[in-house]
């Protein structure tokens, strides 16, 4: 595992409040940095096929782990780039309702693994093409 020094990342601009990882750009690739207290749960949801699954189902974006981590974050995931990024505040009724029926399935899946989501919000959901993802 290579490990990378934090000031060659160039941060996302909009991702600086979760308290468990943040992401971040580096050659043209997006990331996200999964701090000490969470990088278990994340490699225990992969080892055990919960991130594929909800991939499979389209309830979460493509991701995988990176081969390099920092000092800050032990895992470090890579993420497909979507071409075009909206935003709640742009959407209309029927994306709102896409989005939130999306993040109910996504909730009912992972109750199947005694899992919950945290951070409920539309902000956290991006579409892909007519599809949202969580």
């Amino acid at each position: 595992m290579i490990l990378i020094e934090e000031r060659s990342l160039e941060f996302h601009s909009l991702s600086w409040n979760d308290p468990a990882g943040r992401l971040f750009w580096q050659d043209g690739n997006l990331y996200r940095g999964i701090r000490e207290q969470r990088a278990s749960l994340y490699r225990e949801l992969f080892a055990r096929g919960i991130i594929e699954n909800l991939v499979e189902k389209r309830l979460l974006i493509d991701s995988w782990p990176a081969d390099f981590t920092t000092a800050e974050f032990p895992l470090v995931l890579q993420h497909r780039v979507l071409p075009v990024v909206s935003f709640a505040s742009e959407w209309c009724a029927s994306q709102l309702q896409a989005a939130a029926l999306m993040i109910l399935e996504l909730e009912r899946t992972l109750r199947t693994e005694n899992l919950t989501l945290v951070d409920v919000n539309p902000w956290n959901v991006l579409f892909d093409g007519a599809s949202g993802f969580c």
